[in-house]
């Protein structure tokens, strides 16, 4: 069954299980913390700011994007923690100023939100670092954007712009030295 659109409740249960899945590596993100520093927090950082969001869209029973996407914007914000969870708020933030009057969204609709959303990411911050969660963003961003183009279908689109994720997390390595001497990949990415 192809998805063709989403709506308020399909973001909202996607964000939330995507948010659970974050909260299972809480422990693991913590013991590969080393960007910015090796403080071993990002992953009790990211779950502070995701737990937040839960919280939030739990709260909420609204059928639109815009609603969904504001109140996640509102409690990732308002949750907000450490480096990681300061970005993720501005990406959500980045998505509720575009969505801002959608009740639903098709897949290219979402992917260009997307991509502009990570704009807002990398606007909030006076310097931002290639190799960290940033990264990863733009990656699934634009291989989300290129998938949508050539399918209508959500589901699609998202699995096979989850390999181009992966592969930029990877490749954070490369991007800095403090996880290419750890041998880690960005615990926020």
């Amino acid at each position: 069954m192809k998805i063709q659109y989403i709506d308020g409740r399909r973001l909202k249960r996607g964000l939330i299980a995507g948010g659970r899945r974050l909260l299972q590596y809480t422990d693991q993100l913590n013991k590969i913390n080393v960007f910015p520093v090796a403080d071993s927090d990002t992953g009790t950082n990211m779950a502070g700011t995701i737990a937040a969001v839960i919280h939030g869209l739990n709260a909420s029973s609204d059928r639109s994007v815009a609603v969904t996407t504001r109140v996640a914007a509102d409690a990732a914000i308002m949750g907000a923690r450490g480096n990681s969870g300061a970005i993720l708020a501005q990406f959500f933030h980045g998505l509720a100023e575009e969505f801002h009057d959608k009740a639903t969204v098709s897949s290219q609709a979402f992917a260009q939100g997307v991509r502009n959303a990570v704009g807002y990411a990398y606007q909030a911050l006076s310097s931002p670092k290639e190799g960290t969660i940033l990264t990863v963003l733009k990656s699934w961003g634009q291989s989300f954007s290129d998938h949508s183009n050539k399918t209508h279908d959500f589901l699609q689109a998202f699995n096979e712009s989850l390999q181009s994720a992966k592969e930029a997390l990877e490749h954070t390595t490369e991007k800095l030295p403090e996880l290419k001497r750890a041998g880690v990949v960005d615990a926020g990415a």
